[in-house]
């Protein structure tokens, strides 16, 4: 048994799927069993097509970063540009953003000269009192070339709050919005 895996994407691949070949012969029960082979096979050249695209986008898109002392100077050293979602777990706001966040950042390349991270408020005390963050979620953006956060004001009115997020970052970058904002 062949276990193929991309993320959370499982598939079972019984052993007899590499014995897809077609042997024609005029017998009608040979045809229905070709004809089933046939897209037993193509099911099975779907689900790969389909794992190799999960994995291109995933090498292609920006993960968003689990930011922590070791790592947060490193990040906001004016190398790129940053976006950090200050949390705490259990905030109802923070948890609603939290996959919204994910699919801004999913939408970005290394070519944006972007990155995306986020900071646990109750493991990263530091972090947080340093920035002076008082109430959750908080973001704060440090520009290229920038090593202090300047304030980034989330204000989202309707549609989806990945699109909001991206419609403040393409304008912190000088874009224009995609035609799906």
């Amino acid at each position: 048994l062949l276990v193929i895996t991309a993320g959370t994407y499982v598939w079972n691949v019984p052993p007899q799927s590499a014995q897809c070949h077609s042997t024609s012969t005029g017998d009608p029960i040979h045809r229905t069993h070709n004809t089933r082979e046939k897209m037993r096979c193509a099911g099975y050249l779907m689900k790969g097509l389909l794992l190799v695209g999960l994995l291109a986008h995933q090498a292609l898109a920006i993960n968003v970063i689990e930011v922590d002392s070791d790592n947060f100077k490193p990040l906001t050293d004016g190398s790129k540009n940053v976006l950090l979602k200050f949390y705490t777990p259990g905030c109802h706001m923070c948890d609603v953003i939290d996959p919204e966040f994910e699919y801004a950042a999913s939408k970005y390349d290394e070519s944006d000269d972007m990155l995306f991270g986020r900071v646990n408020g109750y493991r990263e005390r530091d972090i947080v009192e340093e920035l002076g963050v008082a109430g959750y979620p908080v973001f704060k953006w440090w520009k290229k070339g920038a090593t202090e956060a300047e304030p980034f004001y989330y204000v989202h009115y309707s549609g989806r709050h990945g699109h909001t997020l991206m419609r403040m970052v393409n304008d912190r970058l000088g874009r224009d919005h995609h035609e799906e904002l």
